[in-house]
């Protein structure tokens, strides 16, 4: 299982030890009780108290907030960007009564395009805002996820080549440069 400690800092200010003390939580069971105190593990309870909660019995156990957290941390490479991006796209999609899809796998299909493309997020997300001016184009992107990358078959593998909205980049790719350069 991946978790992305560096998303961890950015957006929830917790350190690795705690992230991995939160799911020692989540997996703890009555036989398996090393998750005792945060404190005899050196870790300021006080910033993870938010993400867990005891049950009848008294024992620790994660809260809605705790479960989220933990899988919003799941995305692969992805960063605080790739999430504002996601969401901006999905927000357009809508605004056009077009399907968002899969809203994870949009998040991390951003960061896996934004890895392959050599784009910096900026890159992206003007990138992006092109795409959504080219209403020919637009016709033929239902869903949100798909304009990223699209599965192919029962392979869930990010394919950069199979992506329109790199497909569209190539095309465009002097215009949408310049564009980027002069921000």
């Amino acid at each position: 299982m991946y978790f992305n400690f560096k998303v961890a800092k950015e957006l929830y200010d917790l350190d690795p030890i705690e992230v991995l003390y939160i799911l020692l939580i989540r997996q703890s069971t009555i036989e398996l009780d090393y998750a005792k105190s945060a404190e005899d593990l050196g870790i300021d309870g006080a910033r993870i108290l938010r993400y867990i909660d005891l049950n009848k019995k008294g024992q620790k156990r994660l809260n809605k907030e705790g479960t989220n957290l933990l899988e919003n941390l799941k995305f692969v490479r992805s960063t605080k960007d790739d999430v504002v991006i996601a969401d901006y796209l999905a927000k357009e999609y809508e605004k056009m009564d077009k399907q968002v899809g899969n809203k994870k796998q949009l998040i991390e299909n951003i960061a896996l395009f934004r890895k392959h493309s050599s784009l910096s997020a900026k890159g992206v997300f003007v990138l992006i805002q092109e795409f959504l001016k080219d209403d020919t184009l637009l016709e033929y992107s239902k869903r949100a996820d798909y304009l990223i990358s699209k599965p192919q078959r029962f392979e869930n593998k990010f394919d950069i080549n199979g992506s329109v909205l790199y497909q569209f980049y190539l095309r465009n790719k002097m215009r949408i440069d310049e564009k980027i350069e002069s921000l």
